[in-house]
């Protein structure tokens, strides 16, 4: 066994094959040349102490290697801790440690230790563990409690990750081995992934493209879970040679301008049911309502931007939908606006409104890709988005506690166009990364939006005890402004 210990710290591509069973047809034998060349790189970056940073187009097989490379450091390099990290928990608990599991339920051989959801023991100072970025913001410092002459760290997701979090990590690698895997997107020229992508001297620096894998050049499915030639030239035709989302999302290259995160996670986090004060109050209720299969509807309803009152559901028609609305504004105490996505189905629900004859209660209609007022922003849709991130920052805006909802705010991206224009990425885009829509981050947007833009109910009574602070629960009001289109 040692032996072969010695021969897999210098091959682990072998380790693959012979201990986890990776195996597919010749000659690629279950990996692509750019998942051979991360594992070739293992060994190299050991013996020089280097980083590795992978620049990645989107599907290429980085989580898959990645989740190998925890049981491989553990049994070739232990005794050792692995620690695996990125921004969301979807991205640690779901896709990094669901390859983990895989690789444990597929292995040849019997792989060290006990495997538990986000951890491996083996011995108490032998062991790997995954969390998110968003858990060492919260607790600064935590990453210096890991204490070993061996230490890997795989994060995920590398572009999304605070320049802070990678100063924690840089502390715990100054043992015998320290090696930081960064694994992402390129789509920020910014920002501390960016700039080790073009630090070459001290990291090695991969890159793979969607147009280099054999399923692009073979156009069929060679390697599986690999992206495939349609999907390539769906986003050729969608985004252009030019646009940032081709270069860091096809390419793999660090596009010439960002692809940003709308709200940060600090600034999400700030939200989680923050209290806010106004001499004014602005109550009502906005809707997201579902199109098809497992996508949400979703209604938020509250007062000066505190969510007071939800449905999230899957199912009812838009009639039933718009019975819904009216029975959150009066769980709210009564709102003066309902704004409604009326795109699609859900100009069904606003049609209903309109026919129930609602008094004091106007009608939004919420049209996404109708005109901003503001001429930086490609469509009311990038509009509403930034002026919910204005809302946050000034301490206007407020979030239930749900993790869902925190989620797909933070994967919600934006980019400048080739006219200049502020743009909010597809949906399709979106999809692809979260698994699935953005509903309530959309809802909660489009309630924030309509809070903005509402007419007060009443201002505060100058003379009244009250300092009118809204938070868990308490009241609002909204009227339609140009953009959101009402009849």
């Amino acid at each position: 066994m040692k032996d072969s210990i010695n021969f897999w710290r210098s091959n682990p591509e072998d380790y693959f094959h012979r201990v986890l069973g990776i195996e597919g047809e010749e000659p690629y034998n279950g990996m692509w040349d750019g998942q051979y060349a991360m594992l070739e790189s293992i060994p190299i970056c050991i013996d020089k102490h280097k980083n590795l940073v992978v620049a990645s187009g989107h599907s290429l097989g980085k989580d898959f290697i990645a989740g190998g490379l925890v049981p491989y450091f553990l049994q070739v390099w232990g005794p050792c801790i692995v620690i695996t990290t990125a921004p969301t928990g979807r991205q640690v608990e779901t896709v990094m440690w669901g390859e983990i599991e895989t690789r444990y339920k597929a292995a040849k051989a019997e792989l060290p230790g006990r495997l538990l959801t986000t951890r491996i023991d083996i011995e108490p100072n032998w062991y790997a563990l995954g969390f998110t970025t968003k858990e060492t913001g919260q607790m600064v410092g935590k990453f210096q409690g890991f204490h070993s002459p061996r230490v890997f760290v795989i994060a995920s997701e590398a572009q999304a990750i605070s320049d802070t979090t990678y100063e924690q990590i840089d502390a715990i690698l100054t043992g015998e081995i320290g090696l930081l895997i960064m694994i992402g997107n390129p789509l920020r020229s910014t920002g501390y992934f960016a700039r080790q992508i073009k630090n070459t001297k001290d990291n090695m620096v991969l890159h793979f493209s969607c147009l280099n894998t054999p399923n692009y050049k073979e156009n069929r499915q060679v390697i599986p879970g690999i992206c495939s030639r349609s999907w390539v030239e769906k986003k050729r035709e969608a985004w252009g040679p030019e646009d940032p989302r081709w270069f860091g999302r096809v390419l793999g290259q660090i596009p010439k301008t960002s692809i940003d995160s709308v709200f940060s996670i600090d600034l999400i986090e700030k939200m989680v049911e923050r209290q806010t004060r106004s001499t004014e109050v602005r109550r009502g209720l906005a809707a997201d309502v579902a199109r098809f299969g497992d996508d949400e509807t979703v209604i938020y309803g509250g007062t000066n931007g505190v969510v007071e009152a939800q449905e999230i559901y899957s199912g009812l028609s838009t009639t039933e939908t718009a019975a819904k609305s009216v029975m959150v504004n009066t769980r709210i105490r009564g709102g003066n606006f309902i704004a409604v996505d009326a795109d699609g189905v859900g100009s069904g629900t606003i049609d209903t409104l309109y026919d129930m004859n609602l008094p004091g209660i106007d009608l939004v209609e919420i049209h996404s890709q109708g005109k901003p007022i503001d001429n930086q922003f490609y469509n009311l849709k990038a509009e509403m988005w930034f002026a919910a991130k204005d809302r946050a920052e000034r301490g206007d805006a407020s979030i239930p506690n749900d993790e869902i909802l925190k989620e797909e705010l933070l994967e919600v991206k934006f980019f400048i166009n080739k006219k200049g224009k502020i743009q909010i990425e597809s949906k399709e885009d979106i999809k692809e990364r979260l698994g699935r829509s953005p509903d309530r981050a959309d809802a909660w947007v489009y309630f924030q939006w309509a809070t903005e833009n509402a007419s007060p109910i009443r201002k505060k009574d100058r003379w009244s005890d009250s300092d009118e602070v809204v938070g868990g629960n308490s009241g609002v009001s909204v009227g339609s402004k140009t953009g959101a289109m009402a009849r």
